[in-house]
């Protein structure tokens, strides 16, 4: 939080409110989604594709 006497005489006032306002706490952030469910913004088959797990045989190895 920064202190009056440190906001330059130019910046606006609302401006000056705004960056003196305490931060929000991290408890009001917490995500609320399930995690078992897709996002809002993605398609549910790619996102069961991106959860799958993937064997790797190795076949990237070079000699």
């Amino acid at each position: 939080m920064t202190s009056p006497e440190s906001v330059p005489d130019d910046v606006p006032i609302d401006d000056a409110v705004e960056q003196s306002r305490p931060l929000a706490g991290d408890d009001e952030q917490a995500p609320l989604r399930d995690e078992d469910s897709p996002p809002l913004e993605a398609d549910a088959p790619d996102w069961q594709e991106q959860h799958q797990a993937v064997e790797d045989a190795g076949e990237d190895d070079f000699r």
